[in-house]
């Protein structure tokens, strides 16, 4: 039997940096999985288009370079349990505005409000899993955090899929309103170590004049810019074009994507462990290849195919983008390891949202009156193709060289 002694000195004793790492993520990730996955289809089921939907995402963008600014600022005031419960409760507050869906102001509020979650959130996962690996192990950690994201993530789409067809949303909200709730109390009674918030408060904000002049021989700046314009495509465009080979149907989506991450799972615990020992600038290589690859196949996805060519196009793609994501994130922390990782994960999200808001404005100017012979699917192949030519870009940052 327990002693109430022991009970005490478990939940008084100081979390280690991994484990707050992966309580963070968990929660965050069934929070995201849950119902802002299918934001993109949830807009387009609402009567967006392709340039309503690249309109909202600039919008995003630019909300998180604000939310960030502001961050980066109160971060030395406020405790870093403080950060992470506003984390809960932005998310909340992004949820909640769909209550204002029949009113002008839903798309805008909705917009500011998610930038502001992703930036509370992305910049505190980033910080806390750069704090846990070196570079001897960034690959290795990196992919047992992308199984563990992967479990938790996929169950949670298909839940919320489940709940948004059979109960609506309103079951969805209260769902995800309870576990945010959760997650603060946990974070608020768990004691945890202070070193992030340590390094934290050593770096001061970044300034206008910093984030204008600031140069690498990395060439940092084009590839952040580049790879917030990728993310967003995997994360709404192409599953809009994933929506469209379901009948169109938040359950089937959501099952889609779990045999997908079933897959992917077996994939990367084979894999993960031997990223670290290879030659990594082969594999990033091989890599930039194999996501050039599956933009070009997106491209190629049509509904009318045969079942066993598609779905073996779509665990390809999967594949080539997670493997991509896995090697790029591995030489992004290789790098942010021998600098100041805090200040290299703020420029990170700085330029990748900014830009990312500019090139969304001007895809939104271009999808306004887009050619009548067009359909949107024939559109999304356009810019599918368009953007297997520009991944070649990714080839331009070059491995880390240790200290």
């Amino acid at each position: 039997m327990i002693k109430t002694k022991q009970v005490i000195r478990i939940f008084s004793s100081p979390r280690s940096l991994p484990h707050i790492f992966y309580a963070f993520t968990g929660f965050h990730s069934l929070l995201i999985g849950l119902f802002l996955f299918y934001v993109p289809v949830y807009l387009w089921e609402r009567g967006a288009d392709l340039a309503g939907i690249s309109a909202f995402i600039a919008m995003v963008g630019f909300s998180f370079c604000g939310s960030l600014w502001l961050w980066d600022r109160l971060r030395r005031r406020l405790a870093f349990k403080d950060i992470i419960a506003a984390s809960f409760f932005i998310e909340i507050a992004a949820l909640s505005t769909i209550f204002l869906r029949e009113s002008i102001f839903f798309l805008p509020c909705l917009a500011v409000i998610l930038g502001a979650y992703n930036c509370f959130f992305w910049i505190i996962q980033r910080v806390l899993f750069v704090s846990t690996i070196s570079a001897d192990n960034s690959g290795k950690k990196f992919g047992n955090f992308q199984i563990y994201v992967a479990i938790i993530f996929k169950i949670a789409i298909f839940t919320g899929g489940f709940i948004l067809e059979k109960y609506g949303f309103i079951s969805l909200y209260f769902l995800s309103v309870f576990f945010s709730v959760w997650g603060v109390l946990y974070f608020y009674i768990q004691p945890m170590q202070h070193s992030v918030a340590e390094e934290m408060s050593q770096t001061g904000p970044l300034s206008l004049a910093f984030l204008w002049n600031f140069r690498d021989r990395q060439r940092s700046k084009i590839i952040f810019a580049l790879d917030g314009f990728f993310l967003y495509l995997e994360s709404y465009f192409w599953i809009i074009s994933l929506f469209f080979l379901t009948p169109k149907s938040f359950l089937r989506l959501g099952l889609l994507v779990i045999i997908l991450a079933i897959v992917l799972s077996i994939i990367f615990f084979i894999i993960k462990n031997r990223i670290d020992r290879a030659d990594k600038q082969k594999v990033y290589l091989l890599a930039v290849a194999l996501y050039m690859a599956g933009w070009y196949m997106r491209g190629l996805v049509r509904k009318n195919m045969d079942d066993y060519i598609l779905y073996s196009l779509i665990i390809c793609i999967t594949f080539f983008t997670s493997f991509f994501r896995l090697a790029f994130n591995k030489r992004f922390f290789d790098h942010a390891k021998h600098r100041n990782s805090f200040k290299y994960i703020l420029l990170k999200s700085y330029y990748s949202q900014f830009y990312l808001g500019i090139i969304f404005a001007g895809l939104a100017l271009c999808y306004l009156f887009p050619p009548n012979f067009l359909k949107v699917t024939q559109i999304l192949s356009y810019t599918y193709f368009a953007s297997s030519g520009l991944a070649l870009l990714y080839l331009l940052y070059p491995a880390s060289k240790a200290k």
